[in-house]
């Protein structure tokens, strides 16, 4: 995908161009990486991120995030996990890891 005025072009076989949208997250992560002065590259060796993970996600190809992948973003770029699930629009993701901590578990 190449950028054009903002937005990304993704040219299918036939040369012809198709304009996409940035995702909120995809946004966010190029602007957080960019306050935080990384390389793509950097950010996914310091925090064990998957580099082709992040490029679609930063070219809004990836929309369905696993917790893992949540989570792994959201310490990276030093964000609580909220920012990321409410990016994505999964604020479960944040309800179901909080609600793990505030459970009572008996061991048997």
């Amino acid at each position: 995908m190449e950028q054009y005025e903002g937005r990304f072009v993704k040219k299918t076989q036939k040369t012809k161009a198709r304009l996409y949208e940035p995702t909120p997250l995809a946004r966010f992560v190029t602007e957080r990486l960019r306050e935080m002065k990384m390389r793509q590259s950097e950010f996914c060796r310091l925090n064990q991120f998957d580099q082709g993970m992040l490029s679609k996600i930063q070219n809004s190809a990836a929309t369905n995030l696993s917790l893992e992948t949540v989570l792994k973003l959201a310490i990276g770029l030093s964000v609580p996990p909220e920012k990321i699930c409410g990016l994505i629009g999964r604020l479960e993701l944040h309800d179901l890891v909080t609600g793990a901590y505030s459970t009572n578990f008996q061991l048997r």
